[in-house]
């Protein structure tokens, strides 16, 4: 059950002279990370829930819907197979990964995948990468498969490098029936494990092992629901399909955090633009090439370029609708996850000449990872970023300007 929405105590309005974004290399992609809509949906997953449809031949599973999220719990553990005194023991981690659909399309499912990791035992997870994708319908880049092609796949183990079978998986105490394929090359093993009913992917895993080493991942479904964002559904006005590009420049601050009986290191500025040149628009999606320039303090620059889609429905991302942005109030708790504890809140309500602007900020469990924004509410486009990740030994900051 999510938790409700407060009643506001009160609206601020603050006069601010300057609208900056900050955001750092990371918080740039979260930019660009997808939302969530009503918790109406039920769990296609629940056992107690309605049954599937396997006939159906639509592009996708039935439950692929704007606002899904899936959430797999992964580990991985690399190194010997055998630990001796003064050997280094190699690295292992757990977390969660989530997968949000963002839209569904007709050229495609644009699915957000956000990765939380462990970085100390017993510490909340905070958010370790992001990245967004345009999938095709039909098994949204491995994250499921048609219920009708796993009804007419049918197990085999003439080859020992490539079987399928049919049988029951349990996972946290639940038994699902599921289709398994494993595959060998060499030392590597990947399997992949299904749901027969909902075409969910239910494990994966890829081990790769010789005689004194040994590289295993996996990851294991942990949840299904439909989060509650109140601009899901929502469409680009015809103002922002117009637009040609937007530009951002300005500076990242790394600080590092002080130590007992060691001498802080000195913060480390980099100045740099960031441009989301527009290529393709519609209602629904916009496909933009993203140039990052950083001006390093030492060394050459760098620049990063890559292709992503936005949409309207993205989790604090570039764009909210007006519509929405205007009804919001002080106070307001728009989702909760219970898998992870992240909480997207309004903590911000004001005007700066006249113009209302609305803070949101996603925001971890105890003093863990957050990631505020501000948006316009005339235009609905992001003005203002700040970001900061303890668990990272770091606090990043950064201010920038709209300048295009």
């Amino acid at each position: 059950m999510l938790p409700t929405t407060p009643t506001p105590t009160r609206r601020r309005h603050k006069t601010r002279t300057r609208w900056r974004l900050a955001a750092p290399l990371v918080a740039l992609a979260l930019l660009l990370v997808p939302t969530a809509r009503a918790d109406d949906a039920a769990n296609p997953l629940d056992r107690n829930g309605p049954g599937g449809n396997p006939a159906q031949q639509a592009a996708a599973p039935e439950w692929v819907v704007p606002g899904a999220r899936i959430t797999d719990a992964f580990m991985f553990a690399s190194g010997p197979k055998e630990v001796r005194p003064n050997q280094a023991p190699g690295t292992a981690g757990t977390g969660f990964t989530q997968y949000d659909i963002v839209a569904v399309t007709p050229d495609g499912v644009v699915i957000q995948a956000r990765s939380y990791m462990a970085y100390e035992p017993g510490r909340p997870v905070e958010l370790s990468g992001t990245h967004i994708a345009l999938t095709d319908h039909a098994t949204g880049g491995g994250l499921w498969m048609q219920p009708t092609v796993i009804a007419a796949t049918q197990p085999t183990d003439s080859d020992p490098n490539a079987t399928i079978t049919k049988e029951p998986i349990e996972i946290n105490g639940e038994t699902y029936e599921a289709i398994h394929f494993v595959n060998k090359s060499g030392n590597t093993t990947i399997r992949r494990v299904y749901d027969i009913r909902t075409g969910i992917r239910l494990a994966e895993s890829n081990l790769t092992e010789d005689a004194q080493n040994r590289n295993h991942e996996s990851a294991q479904y942990a949840g299904y629901r439909v989060a509650q964002l109140p601009w899901i559904g929502t469409e680009f006005t015809e103002q922002i399909q117009g637009l040609n590009k937007l530009i951002y420049e300005g500076a990242m601050v790394f600080v590092s955090p002080p130590t007992p009986g060691i001498e802080r290191m000195p913060d480390m500025e980099m100045d740099f633009e960031a441009e989301f040149a527009f290529a393709v628009a519609s209602p629904q999606l916009i496909a933009v090439n993203l140039t990052f320039d950083i001006d390093m303090p030492e060394g050459p620059n760098q620049t990063n370029e890559r292709q992503e889609p936005i949409c309207p429905g993205q989790r604090m991302g570039l764009y909210i609708h007006p519509d929405v942005l205007i009804r919001l109030e002080d106070g307001q708790v728009l989702d909760e996850d219970p898998t992870i504890g992240y909480r997207i809140v309004v903590t911000d309500v004001y005007q700066v000449q006249g113009v209302t602007l609305v803070e949101i900020t996603e925001q971890g469990r105890g003093n863990s990872y957050h990631n505020k924004a501000t948006y316009d509410a005339s235009v609905g486009l992001q003005v203002a970023a700040e970001w900061t990740q303890p668990a990272m030994s770091q606090r990043i900051e950064s201010q920038l300007e709209r300048v295009e």
